[in-house]
């Protein structure tokens, strides 16, 4: 059925793109692969973008075609944004809403039952992943997620405008889910983040249909009580301590961190990026030896691709429409030639 009294296709464009949502970003996201410049010409054209964007974005159909009123994402969640001066921009509003949309296409699909976590200990599941033989980094603790059924995916198609988050955790459909935001290549950073979440989840910080937004996670964050203990725990699964804090000489050369690194974990039963890592994570100034260390130890790996290569093995693609399978594979920088049916 045509609906009058809506605005343009040019109109549409230029609303969203005051939300943050530009004309280039829009037509590489929110709309599908076969939309072209000619489909714009056709009378429906503004009806059917606004369909597929208020789909793929989770925006109010309605608001995005009507002319009095502005273009609005549907209410999903409780949404907790952590932040030192509890300031909350509108960019990070809708980086949320855009990673809680994947989240619900993941839930949608995700063939694991849920087992629930709240009370287990950094310790516990570090034994139970030590004694598989392995050590705690990205790999194992992702292979822990799908034990439990915690979906985990890496999502970062976001707007340029946009402040992006470091990881989030979700409520969907009485299901945690974990969406890691850093566009980052290292294993055992993106490792910290997960475990990090994994901590909010089981210190029972995530409320029934509330969503934690870290939009940066700082190991010297002393004013939020949940970050400090999600930071303790995510340490202590890591490295076996929650107040670990490995030795270095006061100035190291990166191959001589990476080096020692590789030593001491062979000592503790740890990964070596992360404790490469832990010589930076207190010191500013370190970083960037830290960080060159961590590429010797880590070379060629891709870390959101790993995450994301994961998770397509536990979902069910042809539970989803093909513009949904199209999105989601867009959205988690998937072939989409070999997923679904």
């Amino acid at each position: 059925m045509a609906v009058t009294n809506s605005i343009n296709i040019s109109t549409l464009y230029a609303r969203l793109n005051q939300m943050g949502l530009s004309k280039n970003f829009v037509r590489e996201n929110g709309l599908p692969e076969w939309w072209t410049e000619e489909c714009e010409t056709l009378p429906d054209a503004t009806i059917t973008a606004a369909a597929y964007i208020s789909r793929r974005f989770n925006l109010e159909f309605q608001s995005l075609i009507t002319p009095e009123s502005q273009p609005t994402f549907q209410q999903f969640t409780k949404t907790c944004y952590k932040k030192v001066d509890h300031h909350v921009l509108p960019e990070i509003s809708i980086a949320s809403h855009l990673g809680r949309r994947v989240a619900e296409l993941v839930v949608k699909t995700y063939t694991k039952e849920y087992q629930p976590i709240a009370g287990i200990t950094a310790y516990q599941i570090r034994e139970e992943i030590i004694n598989l033989g392995k050590v705690v980094n990205l790999e194992t603790l992702l292979n822990f997620c799908g034990k439990y059924g915690i979906p985990v995916f890496h999502f970062a198609r976001f707007p340029k405008t946009v402040k992006k988050f470091y990881g989030m955790v979700t409520d969907c459909i009485s299901k945690p889910v974990v969406v890691i935001g850093l566009q980052d290549l290292s294993p055992s950073r993106l490792a910290f983040i997960l475990a990090h979440e994994l901590g909010h989840i089981a210190l029972n910080h995530l409320k029934a249909g509330e969503t934690i937004n870290d939009e940066e996670i700082k190991l010297d964050d002393v004013q939020n009580n949940d970050e400090c203990a999600a930071n303790e725990f995510a340490i202590e699964l890591l490295l076996g301590k929650s107040d670990q804090v490995y030795y270095f000489p006061q100035s190291m050369k990166a191959e001589s961190l990476a080096l020692s690194a590789r030593e001491k974990a062979k000592r503790d039963h740890n990964d070596p990026g992360a404790i490469a890592w832990n010589y930076g994570w207190y010191k500013k100034n370190r970083f960037g030896v830290a960080r060159k260390a961590v590429n010797l130890i880590e070379k060629n790996e891709n870390a959101p691709k790993m995450i994301n290569q994961q998770l397509s093995q536990l979902l069910d693609w042809d539970c989803l429409s093909e513009d949904n399978q199209e999105y989601l594979a867009l959205a988690l920088k998937l072939d989409g030639d070999k997923v679904g049916g």
